[in-house]
């Protein structure tokens, strides 16, 4: 990237150890992150008391809520250790990560500067992951090991997956270079197959769900909601012809299926939805430039959208214990047939927040629920239209936490939403001056143009008919 945000240090080299190393990693990825943050405050440590830099003068509830749970967990972990049974094994790697997550926190907020070589070392190390998913998926699947696991857990390597999925597509819609913008779609269309592989059916939701919640947050301009739906088109049409690729090719050598009556109706929900953007976009006029055009009104219609999908999951999940009981036309059947796995699935699945609670009580539940809301809260008076990157970030931060109440976030993206989560609280962005032009004022000005340039028409015409009589 061209934008240079301060300089990195140390604590930027930190940074892109852990987000690398936690995204690579296939074993002992706590006990990395636990030795990466001891050695970090140690360097730390060691520049505060020669002078070379100060410890932070201003600090919030959010980090007094931080130490007291630290200060918990370590409490907890001590206590097991001592009246643990002599005969049964007990597994400490949840109070490892909480504590080493506790001490992320401390160490990132006292950094002054965010770089989004952040960001694109996500994609790196995402594209190395997927590089090798690839590979195990259409060509040898021997090589599983190298991933730790992670291929035996959907929800988890969903959530692995949707990280750089989702950073991919917010730099698409933001870069300026051609060849930057051919890299991160070529990275998100992979991010997209490999999703729509694993068959998650609750990632497929979320995914959708991002692509309408990114002209919401940030600024919709014309050239950001294009690329948007470049992105979310290239997703749906992949969508849309999984059914083909898994039913009448061996390209894959994972067994998975995608019912072709769905896709069919789903192309045309595709189509329905499409025709109504595209007139839409028809009626914009030419010649100005598209990040200077804001779109209000097609931004009412996201919001309205997004309403109504939220509405609709939220009903398929009511009443997905009684879906298969449900008879009817051929409607309800396919209604019943969409909706059914997906609240199986969400019912077996198990959320971060409760393997946390049944592993440590509610005591834990109580201190991550007060945190999760407090970095809410922070994120939420950083941000804005004219704080593109800090909403960005928030954006993905607000997907994250969504996620660890559906289910158990994989070890591997929880430092990095965490990482990417003080940076949205902490990142002094500097705001963008932005003089947009509505559709409505486009339009107006574009009449009177078009007015002006017939009166001056008609008076050159007026001027040749009296040198015709003069002559």
């Amino acid at each position: 990237m061209k934008e240079k945000i301060g300089k990195l240090g140390y604590r930027g080299i930190f940074t892109m150890i852990v987000i690398m190393a936690m995204m690579l990693l296939p074993f002992g990825k706590e006990y990395f992150l636990m030795a990466c943050t001891l050695v970090w405050m140690a360097v730390q440590s060691i520049t505060v008391i020669r002078g070379k830099e100060s410890v932070r003068k201003k600090y919030h509830k959010l980090d007094l809520l931080i130490l007291i749970f630290l200060v918990y967990e370590i409490l907890h972990m001590i206590c097991r250790m001592i009246w643990a049974d002599e005969g049964k094994g007990i597994d400490y790697n949840r109070n490892i990560l909480l504590i080493s997550l506790a001490l992320l926190y401390f160490l990132c907020a006292e950094a002054k500067f965010f770089s989004l070589i952040y960001l694109d070392v996500i994609v790196y190390a995402g594209l190395i992951a997927m590089g090798v998913l690839l590979y195990l998926y259409t060509c040898d699947m021997s090589v599983a090991f190298l991933l730790g696991g992670l291929t035996e857990d959907t929800a988890g390597l969903a959530a692995f997956l949707m990280l750089p999925g989702m950073v991919s597509v917010l730099l698409y819609c933001r870069c300026r270079n051609d060849m930057q913008k051919w890299f991160y779609g070529a990275s998100a269309g992979i991010s997209f197959f490999l999703l729509l592989i694993n068959h998650n059916r609750v990632s497929l939701w979320l995914m959708v769900f991002f692509f309408m919640m990114v002209p919401i947050c940030i600024r919709p301009t014309a050239e950001l909601i294009k690329r948007d739906m470049q992105m979310f088109l290239l997703y749906a049409l992949m969508l849309c012809n999984m059914s083909l690729l898994c039913n009448y090719t061996n390209l894959l050598l994972v067994d998975i299926s995608y019912d072709l009556e769905q896709s069919v109706y789903l192309e045309l929900v595709l189509a329905a939805g499409a025709l109504f953007f595209f007139h839409y976009w028809d009626r914009m006029p030419e010649g100005f430039p598209l990040d200077r055009i804001v779109l209000r009104r097609l931004y009412r219609k996201y919001q309205f959208v997004v309403c109504i999908m939220f509405c609709f999951f939220v009903f398929m999940l009511l009443g997905s214990n009684g879906w298969s009981s449900l008879t009817g036309d051929k409607g309800i059947a396919l209604l019943s047939n969409f909706a059914k796995p997906l609240g199986e699935e969400i019912a077996q699945s198990r959320s971060f927040l409760y393997v946390c609670t049944e592993e440590q009580g509610l005591l834990t539940l109580a201190g991550l629920l007060l945190i999760l809301v407090s970095v809410i809260i922070r994120m939420r008076k950083n941000i804005g239209w004219d704080k593109p990157i800090t909403t960005s970030l928030y954006l993905i931060v607000i997907f994250g936490i969504v996620q660890c109440f559906i289910w158990n976030l994989c070890v591997n993206v929880l430092p990095v939403y965490l990482i990417l989560a003080v940076d949205a609280m902490n990142y002094k962005e500097e705001k963008v001056r932005f003089a947009g032009i509505k559709v409505r004022e486009l339009k107006r000005l574009e009449d009177q143009l078009k007015q002006k340039n017939e009166e001056e028409g008609e008076k050159d015409e007026k001027k040749d008919n009296q040198k015709e009589k003069c002559v």
